[in-house]
């Protein structure tokens, strides 16, 4: 929810903040999606590996 509202105040990840996201399970990526937060995560820089 942090980044929903982070993308909706127009807020910019700093470049010193590493913005690969591991969440070591296949089951939190589907929990992100079915929250509907990544597009609002990738819109922030970070993306899932």
């Amino acid at each position: 929810l942090l980044a929903k509202r982070a993308v909706k105040r127009g807020l910019r990840v700093p470049s010193y903040v590493k913005t690969s996201l591991a969440p070591g399970s296949t089951v939190v990526t589907r929990y992100l999606d079915a929250a509907g937060l990544t597009p609002y995560l990738e819109q922030l820089g970070f993306h899932t590996v």
